[in-house]
């Protein structure tokens, strides 16, 4: 028998996200000791670990359970999806937006008292059910938006709001280091930064993992980057693309500098800006403007138009 703890080591989760694979989806039923404790048989054992296999490479939670269930009928485990006659898989299925909120809430609760292995459980829990675009596209911003109305709010200090964005921040992080094995030769050299400093960096992290996953070669050169700087990473990368996110009105006045910069010593680099004042920037006719709400469709549009400028087609417009 296995307890809690042990069988989410060895299926490589952590607790909270065993038992919520267990009460969401049913995909085991513990077996209750004679001193209440919770634990799982080797059987049982098997079918989370064959969850745990399949969520990584790349299925939603919910059909990652709906085939294991399916396949334990017989007792036999079956083969793993993913081989080389594998048809096509199906797609993810988010959560509901009211089983958001509700663990939005949970997260919420746990940053209002600090409580550190709390959060790290819960983001676990949120990295293992999302695809990846889901996760930016549809968890992210209501995360980081009812995170700053608690801040506002007095319902968090600002250690709390603090704690809970660098949980995500560090997540964030190492997505983008993940994904650097997609990076593909045929794909475009990008550059992506900050000009000024920013509470956190978690959507330009989103964004710059975002054009990794899609086959691009991405350097991410920080917040606060002097527009010498840029012109060097230029020269250093060979960038195809340079993204600039514009989080105040002041970024966006320093983006014109950067911009003009970049308009006279690579009149051929492409510039794409991004972020809450993105439409602030009105500083050339190279510009172009990426605010579409999905970080996803942001990174397709700059993907396709790379493209078609390099097939000696004219750009979309902006």
């Amino acid at each position: 028998m296995h307890s809690v703890s042990s069988a989410a080591r060895l299926c490589g989760v952590s607790p909270s996200t065993l038992r919520a694979w267990e009460r969401r989806y049913g995909v085991v039923e513990p077996i209750r000791t004679d001193g209440g404790y919770r634990v799982y048989d080797d059987e049982a054992l098997q079918r989370l670990t064959r969850m745990s296999s399949l969520i990584a490479s790349g299925w939603s939670p919910r059909h990652a359970a709906a085939y294991v269930i399916g396949e334990s009928g017989n007792g036999e485990p079956g083969p793993l999806p993913g081989g080389p006659a594998e048809e096509v898989r199906p797609d993810p299925v988010p959560p509901t937006p009211e089983e958001e909120a509700q663990h939005i809430e949970v997260i919420l609760q746990a940053a209002e008292v600090l409580d550190g292995p709390r959060i790290a459980d819960e983001l676990d829990f949120v990295f293992s059910i999302h695809s990846f675009d889901d996760l930016v596209d549809i968890w992210l911003r209501p995360a980081l938006k009812s995170t700053l109305e608690a801040g506002r709010s007095g319902r968090l200090t600002d250690a709390g709001e603090h704690f809970l964005n660098a949980g995500i921040e560090r997540r964030m992080q190492a997505c983008f280091e993940e994904a650097r094995q997609h990076e593909k030769p045929s794909r475009p050299t990008v550059i992506i930064g900050v000009p000024g400093p920013v509470r956190n960096t978690i959507e330009v992290y989103a964004r710059a993992t975002s054009l990794r996953r899609n086959g691009c070669h991405v350097t991410y050169l920080g917040t606060e980057v002097p527009v010498q700087d840029w012109l060097s990473a230029i020269d250093s990368t060979g960038a195809d693309m340079i993204c600039i996110h514009i989080e105040t009105r002041q970024d966006a006045a320093a983006a014109a500098t950067i911009i003009t910069e970049l308009g006279t010593a690579h009149p051929n680099a492409r510039v794409y800006v991004g972020g809450p004042h993105a439409a602030d920037v009105t500083t050339g006719d190279r510009v172009i403007h990426i605010e579409e709400a999905s970080i996803t469709t942001c990174v397709e549009r700059m993907i396709a138009d790379h493209l078609e400028a390099t097939a000696g087609l004219e750009p979309q417009p902006a």
